[in-house]
């Protein structure tokens, strides 16, 4: 069989197999929220460890479910995906921008680390403004 064929088929087989294993959006929403509830979860799980009572315990958990509550909601009206048959963009709108904030492809979504970079500073200025 001649090389150029080989070649032909292996590109055609490789983006037949991308299109199929393109993850969804729903994956794309999920994979987001994960990564938001590492970073805000991390603080306040550390917190309910070095609680010295019940009472301040039970407001950490408080505050976690309501977080998670809220987060759900924006991630729901912000986070978006467009399909380009053989990938798909995460994107994220907040005030009126848009920012690709990752890719899938072969059935996995990655994360750009401006996203990590973004809530590492996110949270720093929040504990600022706590303290």
């Amino acid at each position: 069989m001649n090389t150029k064929y080989i070649i032909i088929s292996t590109i055609v087989l490789v983006a037949i197999v991308a299109i199929f294993t393109n993850p969804n959006p729903e994956r794309h929403k999920e994979v987001v929220k994960n990564k938001i509830y590492q970073y805000l979860h991390k603080p306040m799980l550390e917190g309910v460890a070095n609680s010295k009572n019940r009472r301040e315990e039970m407001v950490l958990a408080l505050e976690m479910l309501l977080g998670s509550t809220v987060i759900n909601k924006i991630i729901e009206n912000a986070v978006n995906s467009e399909n380009y048959l053989l990938f798909y963009t995460t994107k994220i709108s907040f005030d009126g921008t848009r920012k690709t904030i990752g890719y899938g492809i072969f059935g996995n979504v990655y994360l750009a680390k401006e996203l990590d970079e973004a809530m590492s500073e996110f949270i720093h200025k929040t504990s600022d403004l706590n303290n």
